[in-house]
């Protein structure tokens, strides 16, 4: 029997370790969504592909199909209804219910952090098969066609508050006016102009329970506009219409009217308030980097980048609550240990708008002429540059906390995690745009770029949110200058600017109508 070559056993090795790589890790794409007939006919839907297979967050694919959809988190399972029609699935399952039909899918329904992840090459095979065969999705050009039969709104439901009710209307395109009336019937009516729905879709006539304040709603389409008249069991103090940016989701909120001569536990005022309060960046959460035990990395002269980055940190919060009035919280304001995991815990606790994590580079060298600021966003590293960066960034969990806690995000599903931001991301690219565009104006310092990394410190945040990295502290030019305190200021002006012109861009319009 021949003796096998070592240097081939180690090869194949090698290849074979590739091959599993490849496999165990998704990469985050996008698929265009496209509405027939729709004015806005192209929405982008955040996919994590792994192999052939594009698996897409639950409640994403339900705003995109513009139905309704209930989760049931201990038991992980999600009913959709899809022109009216009950669809359910199951976490860890590769079985769906169309109505009363089983159907098989090739692969199993995911299940990570509350959220089912749907196969959607099988999920709407499956979809098109049991009904209308209204949507393609071409997974080659990762497209999905959605059929609305010209039609920009579907799927209405209701949601029953303490403090009154909720409308939302799944809408297909952002709508430019809102109106409403008192009818003579003693009904309530919203005019959406523009609007187009199918007055005969079961989806759009939701299932009403029987101590909702709403008695009926009645759907009347006319050349230019859609109204929607509600029937309502006991009179509303007030009214707001909303649109979401993202979702393009209208929302109707009815304000509860208290019985004559009781005392009301809550102002009427205060609730719109409140209300208004959802859509406004009010709350930032500021992160400095590493901390305690945790030196981050070393500069040329001994520079600790936990040192600078709470400096620029401080620096920064300063000139928000000065300037904006706003609510900043910092993950740390002294020099002290904080784990990865605990940071964006803690932003989505003081539920934050923004999470901005300040940080300084490094090339793993002594020294480096390379230098400069780059911002980086939750994704799937596109280039060894930007992996090297992240595995730095990450090796504080290697030395001082413990793995455990991190084998999913750092076995790949970290790549899940970045679908659950997938509604920010948008807003993350807008805002990593306008930090490093005014931090460069501001100091002259070298541009490298808004890029993507898999940081685990970023994993988690339920809002916009971006790791800044501001200068390579193995360069003696940017260490020189980060070790002053008149540059560091320079750093925060530029970072406030940014912000502030993000919160001024990004503000919602909200039409009170009375």
């Amino acid at each position: 029997m021949k003796m096998i070559d070592k240097n081939k056993i180690f090869y194949l090795i090698i290849v074979i370790s590739i091959y599993l790589f490849n496999s165990i890790f998704a990469e985050i794409k996008e698929v265009s969504v496209k509405y027939k007939g729709s004015v806005n006919d192209i929405t982008p839907l955040r996919v994590s592909q792994i192999g052939d297979v594009c698996f897409v967050s639950a409640k994403e694919l339900a705003k995109k199909l513009q139905c309704n959809i209930v989760i049931n988190k201990p038991l992980r399972k999600a009913v959709l209804y899809p022109e009216g029609i009950q669809v359910k699935i199951s976490g860890e399952n590769p079985f769906m219910m169309i109505g009363e039909n089983v159907y098989q899918l090739p692969v199993e329904v995911k299940y990570n952090v509350d959220e089912l992840f749907i196969p959607l090459n099988y999920f709407i095979e499956n979809l098109n098969d049991a009904l209308s065969g209204r949507y393609v999705f071409n997974k080659n050009e990762r497209v999905l066609e959605i059929d609305l039969g010209g039609y920009n709104l579907r799927g209405i439901s209701i949601d029953e508050k303490k403090n009154g009710t909720l409308i939302r209307i799944g809408a297909s395109e952002k709508f430019k006016k809102f109106s409403s009336l008192s009818l003579p019937s003693g009904e309530l009516g919203f005019q959406i102009i523009g609007g187009k729905i199918d007055t005969l879709d079961k989806a759009n006539y939701p299932l009403i329970g029987k101590n909702d304040n709403i008695r009926k709603i009645i759907i009347d389409q006319t050349e230019d506009l859609v109204q929607i008249s509600v029937n309502l069991q006991e009179d509303v103090e007030g009214h707001v219409i909303t649109q979401d940016e993202e979702s393009k989701e209208i929302q109707i909120s009815l304000t509860g009217k208290m019985p004559e001569g009781s005392k009301p536990t809550v102002n009427i005022a205060e609730i719109l308030k409140e209300q208004k309060k959802n859509w406004e960046i009010n709350t930032i959460v500021l992160d400095a980097g590493h901390g305690g035990k945790d030196p981050g990395t070393r500069g040329i002269n001994g520079t600790k980048e936990k040192d600078i980055v709470l400096d620029i940190t401080k620096r920064l919060g300063l000139l928000l609550e000065k300037n904006l009035k706003l609510d900043v919280k910092y993950t740390r304001i002294t020099d002290k240990f904080v784990p990865l995991w605990e940071r964006t815990r803690y932003a989505n606790s003081v539920k934050g708008k923004l999470f901005i994590s300040i940080h300084a580079n490094s090339t793993g060298r002594r020294i480096t002429n390379v230098r400069g600021m780059e911002i980086y966003l939750l994704s799937s590293a596109k280039d060894e540059s930007s992996i090297e960066v992240a595995k730095r960034e990450n090796k504080v969990i290697e030395e001082y906390e413990n793995i455990e806690r991190y084998n999913q995000i750092l076995k790949g599903d970290n790549m899940l995690f970045a679908m659950m931001q997938s509604g920010f991301v948008k807003e993350s690219e807008e805002l990593a745009s306008l930090l490093l565009d005014d931090v460069i104006k501001k100091t002259k310092v070298v541009k490298r770029g808004v890029k993507q990394g898999g940081f685990v410190v970023l994993v988690g945040a339920s809002m916009p949110s971006v790791l800044v990295e501001v200068g390579f502290l193995n360069n003696r030019i940017d260490e020189a200058n980060l070790r002053r305190r008149e540059y560091r200021q320079k750093v925060a002006e530029g970072l406030f600017e940014g912000i502030r012109v993000f919160i001024r861009s990004s503000r919602r319009e909200i039409a009170r109508v009375n």
